[in-house]
C-alpha cells in the first residue's frame, strides 16, 4: 500500500504526468460517449425496423440510457 501511495504522490507532483493522465481520461470519456451514441443509433434503427412508434422509441432510450426526453428525441 505504501508503494501505491508513494507512486500517487510522485505522479501528483509531476505536471507532465498529470497532463497526460487528464488527456487520457478525456479521450477515454470521448470513446465511451461515441460508443454509447452508436449503440443508441443501432437501437433506434432496430426499433424503427420493427415499426415501433417514435414515442415508444424515445421512452425506450430514456429507460435504457437514462436520458431526458429532449436528449432522447435527438436520436429520432
Amino acid at each position: 500500500m505504501k508503494q501505491i501511495e508513494d507512486k500517487v504522490a510522485q505522479v501528483k507532483a509531476n505536471k507532465e504526468w498529470r497532463l497526460e493522465y487528464v488527456t487520457l481520461l478525456m479521450r477515454e470519456e470521448e470513446i465511451i460517449e461515441e460508443t454509447r451514441n452508436e449503440d443508441i443509433k443501432k437501437l433506434v434503427s432496430v426499433l424503427r425496423g420493427l415499426n415501433i412508434p417514435p414515442h415508444i422509441i424515445v421512452t425506450k432510450i430514456q429507460e435504457e440510457y437514462g436520458l431526458s426526453p429532449e436528449a432522447s428525441q435527438k436520436y429520432l
